[in-house]
């Protein structure tokens, strides 16, 4: 990001923002909808966001546009995205949406992907392994 006053805006939205006529807020990076806007728009949520979106260079249609305020979403195919709450501090998962049917080793191993990326990933919080609950 250049300048920092001016937040980066995808590609992705500069799409989605010409098909739905509305602008973009240059502060934070979200619609620029008139009411609430000065109370809402919160350039330090959009750094965050956009921030995001730089560190998965290989996800190229990312943006901030198309599900509220906050939100930030990873187009990985047509249709199947990820979509994040952006928080002060962190991120929450808000959704995975793929519209298409699994077959039973598709699902199995989207599972197994999770599973093991959550046991890496607490590993790598607390230092410790993840024990499985009976």
């Amino acid at each position: 990001m250049s300048d920092p006053m001016k937040i980066d805006i995808t590609a992705r939205d500069n799409d989605t923002a010409a098909k739905v006529k509305l602008k973009i807020c240059q502060k934070c990076g979200w619609y620029e909808h008139g009411i609430g806007q000065a109370e809402q728009c919160d350039s330090n949520l959009g750094q965050r966001a956009s921030d995001l979106i730089a560190a998965v260079p290989e996800v190229r249609r990312a943006g901030k546009l198309g599900y509220g305020f906050g939100h930030v979403v990873f187009e990985i195919a047509r249709h199947f995205n990820i979509r994040f709450r952006v928080g002060k501090r962190n991120f929450n998962l808000a959704e995975v949406f793929l519209l298409d049917d699994l077959q039973p080793n598709e699902a199995a191993d989207l599972v197994k992907l999770l599973h093991s990326w959550n046991e890496r990933r607490v590993q790598q919080r607390f230092n410790t392994k993840v024990v499985d609950r009976p």
